[in-house]
């Protein structure tokens, strides 16, 4: 999708104030390849996932070429195929960059996603899911977001209920679906289906409802009936630990009902919701097993902000600048621009983005011109050589300058 001025300038924007927090956390920024061998990804590809790629031939090789369809999957290959020892670690990565993704029915989704993530290797369970839900949070409170908050969940607590039960992967499929949806007539049906245990099945029921701040999940200990889910609950208590150690509590919400997104997850998984914005910005979680597929195994916790979303949201909660397109509308003579030119370079060479309007047409056409562009200054060049007038543009006071020293009449927009 092709974007518009202003709507380029809030991307740009966001982006720079996330990758500024990225880099302030330590992590390394990358580049990630736009094409790449399917076959090459193919060992970390979930079916859903290999269904959305956009595909071509290579022409010298035959071989079949991916659009860019996940960040977190090139970085896992790029760790899982590096020499034993060659990779530090841990490493944290950082980007900003798109994905591809064929949707059948956006319903107003665009199919090139516009995404800034992080990727946290070699640090290990709550420690590592602690540090990137806070990161998330940091970035998004440094965004400007004003209401936002990160849903915390625990895929292993989902999956632990089945421990000892002998249920059939679709109908483990219907269950999760059901869950996911909060669609209790549907969990209803499958979990009759599979013959579960009636405690596990009792467990099943509540998960929808195991949503809240750090005190449900003392309530989700009463419905932990196997190993498994025990130990998944213990990890997640020790992430709500961590995060209270970072000062973040007051931002995340825990859902054990959050079982959503890449198959590849293995442990925390989160969702970042903001006000104004009906679908989710972001996603990350636990991802230890995937590195492994690529070769050397490595525990590791990721995420994505939707960048484009993120700006929807500033807009919505009115926090986002309104875009400018320069500070300076520079207003001279087409008979002798020499001196208006001049000027503007003097400005530049100062940090000011400098328009130039050589077409005359008087100071009040200037200032509507610059008004509607969201330009805050406007420099007119006096006939009286060394001499120019500094219009404010949203009180429309006039100072009087000289030609040398115009940026001390100028404010930045």
């Amino acid at each position: 999708m092709t974007l518009r001025p202003d709507a380029a300038a809030r991307r740009r924007a966001v982006e720079g104030r996330l990758l500024t927090v990225f880099r302030e956390w330590g992590c390394e920024e990358i580049i990630p390849a736009t094409f790449e061998y399917r076959d090459v990804l193919a060992p970390g590809m979930e079916e859903g996932l290999a269904e959305s790629c956009y595909t071509l031939t290579d022409r010298e090789s035959g071989r079949l070429l991916l659009l860019r369809p996940d960040v977190t999957l090139q970085i896992a290959r790029m760790a899982g195929s590096a020499r034993r020892g060659a990779l530090p670690l841990p490493a944290r990565y950082c980007y900003t960059t798109s994905v591809y993704r064929y949707e059948k029915d956006p319903i107003g989704r665009h199919r090139e996603l516009r995404q800034a993530g992080v990727e946290i290797l070699g640090v290990s369970g709550a420690e590592g899911s602690a540090e990137a839900v806070a990161l998330c949070v940091e970035a998004l409170r440094r965004t400007g977001l004003k209401e936002f908050k990160v849903a915390v969940g625990q895929v292993e607590f989902f999956r632990g209920l089945f421990q000892g039960q002998k249920v059939p992967p679709e109908i483990r499929a219907e269950i999760r679906e059901a869950v996911s949806k909060k669609d209790d007539a549907a969990l209803d049906r499958a979990l009759l289906r599979g013959r579960l245990a009636p405690r596990a099945a009792g467990a099943f029921r509540k998960l929808p409802e195991l949503f809240g701040k750090a005190e449900v999940l003392a309530e989700a200990s009463r419905f932990a009936v196997t190993p498994a889910a025990k130990a998944a609950l213990r990890d997640v208590r020790r992430t709500a630990e961590q995060l209270d150690a970072y000062g973040v509590l007051p931002f995340v919400v825990f859902d054990l009902g959050e079982i959503r997104g890449f198959d590849y997850y293995t442990g925390v998984l989160f969702e970042a919701f903001a006000g104004g914005v009906g679908t989710p910005i972001g996603r990350g979680g636990q991802y230890d097993n995937l590195i492994a597929r690529f070769g050397s195994p490595c525990r590791a916790t990721g995420f994505a902000l939707d960048v484009d979303l993120v700006a929807q949201a500033l807009g919505e909660q009115g926090v986002l600048d309104r875009y400018a397109e320069a500070d300076v509308l520079l207003v001279g003579s087409r008979s002798s621009p020499r001196e208006a030119l001049d000027a503007a370079r003097r400005l530049r060479r100062k940090g000011f983005r400098v328009a130039c309007d050589l077409d005359g047409g008087g100071i009040e056409n200037a200032v509507k011109r610059a008004a509607a562009g969201n330009v805050p200054s406007v420099v007119v060049l006096k006939a009286r050589k060394g001499e120019a007038l500094v219009v404010d543009v949203e009180t429309r006071k006039r100072r009087a300058v000289s030609a040398r020293s115009i940026e001390k009449g100028l404010k930045h927009g």
